[in-house]
């Protein structure tokens, strides 16, 4: 979230959504930890697959799942997509011309994670109408946003509304599984009325009421962490704002006018000085009875028919006042 904000806040016209950022030092990338960031979550990755996988070695010698190890095995599932997009960006970023990737591949991977993590609450985990199901289907509500904004900031890479909201719901999605833990693992953050059984996780409420406050509980406690998420997102883009004020940033000014271009004289090839147009106008009928004996007055005649090549509307009226000119003195003589 900070690395996106500050990027769009130093140049606004020029910002594209990143999955991940280089990491940085005075404006100059090190060659080294360019890609920390990616080495980081290629560990957490290692380790999560590893950790689910050591409880189930016996399934896995025997060639058998067991009931109590199926879980673990639908974790291991949707981990393997995030570390397809780690490897992937290391590749890419260490090797450039010999992997190159188009636009999206890895916003659409790393996608791709989070859907399959989507579908392993929904089908595969934690059935039921408890407090246990609930805050899982909470999850899936994040889920869900997360994987449309992901795909939507493929087609739109441009959007920091979008680029935000993405950040902001993987935030959530965190802060969230926080909470879950505190349900799981701390007995006072347990809901009035429920307890956790011996031999199981998550707290049971025995009365429909219990389960009821509970779960209202998780509702506000799900609205204040996004409420909390969207004032910091806030707040720091102030604060971002504050910073780089004095640096010159990459758009118009608001305050600067957009001339108009009805106000502005508008050049084309038909109003070029070099242009080899003529314009010819057609003489009106009280010319043609005209006696053309005087040389002066034909001559004014030629010059108002035959318009020379200025270029400019400022030529072109100034012929016609000319014209107006012309026949104003012949209608006196006439009369």
């Amino acid at each position: 979230m900070f690395s996106t904000l500050c990027s769009y806040v130093k140049s606004p016209k020029e910002f594209r959504s990143r999955t991940w950022f280089p990491v940085t030092l005075g404006g100059v990338p090190w060659k080294q930890v360019r890609c920390l960031e990616l080495w980081v979550l290629l560990f957490i990755v290692i380790v999560f697959i590893f950790k689910q996988l050591s409880h189930a070695t016996a399934d896995i010698a025997a060639g058998v799942i067991q009931f109590e190890h199926l879980q673990r095995f639908q974790h291991v599932t949707f981990a393997l997509f995030f570390l397809a997009y780690v490897t992937m960006g290391l590749v890419t970023e260490n090797f450039p011309k010999k992997f190159p990737l188009p636009r999206g591949a890895l916003n659409c991977t790393f996608a791709l994670g989070f859907l399959m993590e989507l579908m392993v609450f929904h089908f595969g985990h934690h059935p039921g109408d408890n407090l246990e199901s609930f805050v899982h289907l909470m999850m899936q509500i994040i889920l869900l946003c997360l994987v449309l904004l992901m795909f939507l900031e493929v087609l739109w890479p441009g959007s920091i509304l979008i680029a935000v909201a993405r950040c902001t719901m993987l935030i959530f999605k965190g802060t969230w599984f926080f909470q879950i833990g505190l349900l799981i693992n701390f007995p006072y953050h347990t809901p009035l009325g429920c307890s956790i059984l011996p031999g199981e996780e998550y707290p049971t409420c025995p009365t429909r009421e219990s389960a009821m406050r509970a779960k209202s509980l998780q509702v506000l406690i799900f609205n204040w962490q996004f409420f909390c998420i969207v004032v910091c997102t806030c707040v720091s883009y102030a604060i971002l704002l504050q910073l780089y004020s004095s640096q010159p940033r990459g758009h118009m000014p608001l305050n600067k006018p957009v001339p108009l271009s009805i106000l502005t004289p508008r050049t084309t090839a038909l109003t070029r000085k070099d242009s080899p147009s003529v314009y010819f106008t057609v003489p009106n009928e009280e010319d043609v009875g005209h006696d053309s004996g005087s040389a002066s007055d034909g001559g004014e005649d030629v010059d108002a028919q035959i318009d020379t090549p200025m270029g400019s509307e400022s030529a072109l009226h100034q012929t016609s006042l000319s014209r107006r000119m012309s026949r104003n003195t012949r209608t006196q003589n006439k009369v």
